[in-house]
């Protein structure tokens, strides 16, 4: 049977405020991660701030996860960096701030846990912004280390054009598209399955077909643990989640 590998979704988003450092370090100190030497990895979400920055939020909003309002995209680094993306979590996070894709990279780096970097809104990326991006994974050793994925196939086929050896992230959303995009991370042959884990209940033959291509999948976002043992009944092995980090339920 292949290790469980778990992804702490936007970190450990179960006891720090998602997509902050805080979050990350939580997960980084997570027992299950300490118990298997390091085997796992973190998920998080990108936006490009006003200036070109990558920047680590998920809605296109800040309404949600900070104390400020409007788009994003619309604020440059410094005006985002004002905000406090962690107050709304608890008042021991107010200091939080919105991460940086490279602060996150920095704070990862010593570690051995992979990274997952969904890209949101992907069609804001111009190629100056593609390019820039790519750069910065390559130029840092990280392209055995960090996949990127998006919904957005054109954005992921322009990141596949400038490197044949970043790994991609595609999203079957329905039992319609999934036949889709296992042809497309089969062409690819450097690409993973994330897939909405119910799908994959209601449908276990995908879970085989996957892996007849040679394609690794990942299932999210699992938060119920019987969920997670029945998954790995049926052979699913890297499981994405906000809460399920605690040894016990496995010991």
């Amino acid at each position: 049977m292949k290790k469980l590998v778990l992804i702490a979704h936007r970190g450990f988003s179960a006891i720090a405020p998602e997509n902050t450092l805080a979050a990350f370090s939580a997960a980084i100190a997570a027992p299950i991660f300490r118990y298997t030497g390091g085997i796992g990895a973190l998920e998080f979400d990108l936006q490009l701030s006003a200036d070109g920055i990558p920047v680590i939020i998920h809605d296109p909003t800040l309404d949600r996860t900070t104390n400020g309002r409007g788009l994003v995209q619309a604020k440059s680094l410094a005006q985002l960096k004002q905000f406090s993306a962690g107050s709304w979590f608890g008042s021991q996070f107010t200091e939080e701030k919105i991460p940086t894709f490279q602060e996150a990279l920095d704070l990862l780096k010593p570690t051995t846990l992979q990274v997952y970097a969904e890209v949101k809104q992907a069609d804001l990326w111009n190629s100056t912004h593609i390019d820039d991006f790519v750069r910065t994974i390559l130029s840092q050793n990280w392209q055995k280390r960090c996949f990127v994925a998006s919904f957005n196939d054109s954005f992921l086929q322009k990141v596949a054009l400038r490197s044949p050896e970043i790994v991609l992230g595609f999203y079957p959303t329905t039992l319609d598209d999934y036949s889709q995009k296992l042809q497309q991370a089969t062409n690819r042959g450097n690409a993973v399955l994330l897939c909405e884990y119910h799908l994959l209940l209601e449908h276990p033959t995908l879970i085989e077909a996957t892996y007849q291509e040679g394609v690794d999948l990942v299932a999210w976002t699992v938060d119920n643990p019987a969920d997670l043992q029945q998954l790995v009944a049926l052979g699913v092995n890297q499981i994405v989640t906000n809460s399920l980090l605690d040894l016990t339920l496995f010991s």
